[in-house]
């Protein structure tokens, strides 16, 4: 189980059984529920047409590769969703309450990014926004060093390439209604700070999108679109690491070492405990160094190397 600090996703990942299957299940599950959750808040703005918000958007990659990472964000997506969809459907004093407590629940329970919508929203609203200015100014400060400082450890941390996620949906800013405008805006500027951000603000552009696609009478095209890229996406997850042949490096190595224990990327780590070794190198980044013994990396280590598989080789240190 991954060092969740956060309660719920401590509770919720003991639980979970140690069952790839299983796993990749509740994955997918938790992806249909973002889904659904963006087809509600699309059918606040359009009644009549839009809950195909939660088709386009498939116009993006970004559910294929979020929703195949076994993290505590997973979870939070659908729960964010569900939260906005709340706030903008009730336009009451419930619905703001109920809003704002979910995502507060889910910032100190499960996941703390799910600050950043709650951030988004208070920008399009001059009372929120004078109350969460503090917040606001400690988030910025805390983010937007990583623009400066990341050093290409942690993917998901990295600044600027968001746009590979967005696309073609950021046409749907031209789309967007007057009251989702600042919020989108805000959740951009997130996710191009950092790009694990960069899901939250696919709900509001696949929105825009259907306005777009409704005006210009552009479904029987977006359909054809989306079919096709759905291919091309799944094609590439099964090209994403770790592929057969990375599995087959890491359950060599852990065989080689008489008492299981190897050093490997950091990435590895958890499949490494899952497939019967032990290691150091799991969770949180950490480089291979000033160890002895058997090793496994997509990179070249000053070390023997034993077996070249081809995306992933083995060395003795």
């Amino acid at each position: 189980m991954p060092a969740f600090t956060l309660p719920l996703a401590s509770i919720l990942f003991q639980l979970l059984p140690c069952n790839i299957l299983a796993i990749k299940l509740v994955l997918l599950c938790l992806a249909l529920l973002f889904v659904y959750f963006t087809a509600l808040l699309g059918s606040v703005f359009d009644k009549e047409n839009g809950w195909k918000a939660g088709l386009w958007i498939w116009f993006s990659p970004i559910l294929f590769f979020e929703f195949a990472k076994f993290e505590n964000e997973a979870f939070a997506y659908p729960i964010i969703l569900a939260a906005l969809w709340i706030f903008f459907s009730e336009k009451n004093l419930k619905g703001f309450i109920s809003g704002f407590g979910l995502l507060t629940a889910v910032t100190f329970l499960l996941w703390g990014g799910a600050i950043v919508p709650f951030l988004a929203i208070c920008v399009s609203y001059l009372p929120l926004l004078l109350f969460s200015i503090p917040a606001l100014f400690f988030l910025w400060k805390k983010i937007s060093a990583n623009l400066f400082s990341f050093k290409g450890h942690i993917a998901e941390n990295a600044p600027i390439i968001a746009y590979k996620y967005w696309f073609i949906l950021l046409l749907g800013i031209t789309g967007l209604p007057k009251q989702l405008i600042l919020t989108t805006l805000a959740l951009l500027a997130a996710g191009f700070i950092q790009v694990k951000f960069a899901i939250l603000a696919i709900p509001f552009l696949v929105i825009g999108m259907n306005n777009l696609i409704k005006e210009f009478k552009l479904e029987k095209l977006a359909y054809t679109i989306i079919i096709i890229l759905v291919f091309v996406y799944g094609f590439a997850m099964l090209q994403q690491p770790p592929t057969p042949t990375q599995i087959q490096a890491i359950k060599y190595t852990i065989t080689q070492s008489p008492d299981k224990n190897i050093s490997n990327d950091w990435s590895y780590g958890w499949l490494v405990k899952y497939l019967g070794g032990t290691t150091d190198s799991f969770c949180y980044y950490k480089k291979q160094q000033d160890f002895t013994g058997w090793s496994v990396s997509t990179q070249d280590l000053n070390c023997t190397m034993i077996k070249n598989f081809g995306d992933a080789k083995v060395f003795y240190c």
